[in-house]
């Protein structure tokens, strides 16, 4: 299976706005949390100063930096938060970018998890006769993908066979994912 350019096109410009709408959030974040932590400054020289003068006692004093200070852990806390979900975010990106550029490729590329994700992604059953793909589900995007000429499948299917087993795609292992079409190939040379 691969996806035409003008599918590939598409993922593109959907992905660069969910992208930008994704880094306006974090800015837009970033900048709440700065301000949070600007006034928290203000707030402790403030502090500072007025235990400088004598306005407050040592021991109100105290109190109200230990506030200040969790306050500024609360703050430096979101920031390493809103800097996981920008990575998070750009992995994301890149997998789908690559995975619509290069299925197999990125299939080889991936740990078993991903991997089991990127089949129930495309399949919703795979079934299995003798240890060999005997045919396959697709999940309905697929489907619809397929007859909007937007993803291009092999030209010659495997025949129906009367299926034997039903294989949950979770458990199966493959070695390497490969194009449907070396499937098809791989099924003609076995005959």
């Amino acid at each position: 299976m691969e996806f035409t350019q003008e599918f590939i096109d598409a993922v593109k410009r959907n992905v660069r706005k969910v992208y930008e709408n994704a880094n306006d959030r974090v800015k837009i974040a970033k900048k709440g949390a700065y301000n949070r932590r600007d006034v928290l400054e203000i707030k402790r020289e403030k502090l500072e100063e007025a235990m400088l003068d004598g306005t407050i006692t040592r021991d109100r004093f105290t109190v109200l930096n230990a506030k200040i200070e969790a306050d500024m852990v609360d703050v430096h806390k979101e920031l390493a938060d809103i800097a996981k979900i920008r990575t998070i975010d750009i992995k994301i990106v890149d997998e789908v970018l690559a995975l619509t550029q290069d299925i197999a490729k990125t299939y080889k590329e991936a740990d078993t998890n991903a991997k089991r994700a990127y089949l129930s992604f495309f399949f919703n059953k795979i079934l299995v006769e003798d240890k060999k793909i005997a045919n396959v589900q697709y999940q309905p995007v697929i489907d619809v993908l397929n007859k909007a000429n937007l993803g291009i499948l092999a030209t010659n299917r495997l025949p129906l066979i009367n299926v034997l087993i039903t294989v949950n795609y979770p458990q199966l292992h493959f070695p390497a994912f490969l194009q449907l079409n070396r499937f098809d190939k791989a099924y003609a040379y076995a005959k």
